[in-house]
């Protein structure tokens, strides 16, 4: 039996690509991905005051599909008016509260935390996405085996003294004297980059924002590898789900934002007092909390680099953009960087182009800036809200970020549908 044909609807952002792609892998079927662009005004108003048309969207030729699953505001009419003009059956898939009538949709999926519920309303715990725990525990040493194994890769234990760049090349002299010669470096060495200080990458420093205090948490309810993130008067305090032991209780990675008075107080409080701080500001959800390890801090900083390019060197994750910390969003950019200077390298080495060259790190730094800016100015503004306003006028919140790949109830109510019809 062939496998059933799919097409993805999005407006092209990873988070997006993730959700849509993760659901056809777990529903097993051939899939195309397709960008949706609105017409004119129409990008600009509501999904529900929008009419069913082709007017509204740029033609999607691609008509072979069984199902359409869609994600994102600007993919719901595409995904409504392509099923309605389709001359068989098709089932449609929306992610995410499309905020319009649910009889327009066959499945819609959705974290629990939207709040919505219904007949064809499917919960998860949090947003989904490709990755399954195997493709995850499979790619551990993936890195490591690929230098290994490729005698192109040179994997170096030294570090640099200095770097002389040209319009030709980079000269790098590491500490024993040894030198390497290279088109283009690219440093994703931290937020205390030494590369970005070598190569005189200009910085907005904005200094020590807060304090991080981390510490590892047992607790007495299991989490099914679900990350919570709380707002409160006193700071932002998430809780990583760590791995669960066979025989043991659940642990967590605690991460609790404070300013310096704050983080002074409570990480002198004795482990009885400690453990009773961190659930009133975080809740009962996972019943009991206990602490299992030593409690250390670290300073939060933010800093801007406007341009995150030298002269053939460019600048990844933390290195490029270190953020106010909140739901793995520095995270989020720093898989961005990659998946764009992988991109744009493809790109150049299509053309012929010079990997380290001007135009090549422009169309880089052109294609990334936006979002990065946009992540930049929403985390900030989420750090001020919570840092300049009182606790009657927040509403505390819970960030769900799933780890897991719980899609089988999809699969097999699908599978059944498709066998009736």
């Amino acid at each position: 039996m062939s496998k059933l044909k799919g097409i993805l609807l999005t407006e092209g952002m990873h988070g997006m690509l993730s959700q849509v792609e993760g659901l056809a892998k777990a529903l097993d079927i051939d899939f195309t991905h397709h960008m949706v662009e609105l017409k004119s005004l129409w990008s600009l108003i509501p999904p529900k005051f929008t009419p069913i048309s082709q007017n509204v969207y740029k033609k999607i030729n691609y008509l072979d599909f069984d199902i359409i699953i869609s994600c994102g505001r600007k993919s719901i009419i595409p995904s409504i008016h392509l099923k309605s003009i389709s001359n068989k059956k098709v089932f449609n898939i929306h992610i995410q509260d499309p905020k319009i009538n649910f009889d327009y949709f066959d499945f819609i999926v959705a974290p629990e935390h939207d709040g919505i519920s219904g007949s064809n309303i499917i919960n998860t715990k949090g947003a989904i996405h490709y990755l399954t725990n195997k493709e995850i525990n499979d790619s551990k040493d993936y890195l490591f085996n690929k230098i290994e194994k490729n005698k192109k890769l040179v994997k170096v234990k030294d570090e640099i003294r200095s770097i002389k760049s040209d319009s030709d090349n980079n000269e790098i002299v590491l500490k024993s004297g040894d030198k390497i010669y290279s088109s283009l470096i690219i440093g994703v060495d931290g937020a205390n980059s030494k590369i970005r200080k070598i190569q005189n990458i200009k910085t907005k420093d904005h200094g020590i924002k807060k304090f991080g205090l981390v510490a590892i948490m047992e607790h007495e309810t299991s989490h099914p590898n679900v990350s919570w993130q709380v707002f409160s008067e006193t700071g932002i305090l998430a809780l990583l789900a760590k791995d669960i032991k066979p025989n043991k209780r659940a642990v967590s990675s605690l991460i609790w934002s404070l300013d310096k008075k704050q983080i002074d107080a409570i990480r002198n409080l004795p482990s009885k007092d400690f453990e009773k701080k961190v659930k009133e500001e975080f809740g009962s959800s996972l019943g009991d909390l206990h602490l299992i390890s030593k409690i250390n801090e670290w300073p939060i900083f933010r800093i801007d680099v406007p341009n995150p390019t030298g002269t053939r060197t460019v600048l990844l994750g933390d290195a490029a953009h270190s953020i106010y910390p909140l739901a793995g969003q520095g995270f989020n950019l720093a898989i961005g960087d990659i998946l764009q200077i992988t991109d744009t390298m493809l790109w150049a080495k299509e053309r012929g182009l010079d990997l380290g060259s001007r135009v090549v790190l422009n169309k880089y730094v052109n294609n990334r800036k936006f979002w990065v800016n946009s992540v930049t100015k929403m985390t900030d503004s989420i750090d001020w809200f919570f840092s300049n306003t009182s606790n009657n006028s927040q509403n505390t919140f819970g960030s769900l970020l799933s780890v897991s790949n719980n899609f089988q109830p999809i699969k097999q109510q699908l599978v059944e549908i498709m066998k009736e019809n």
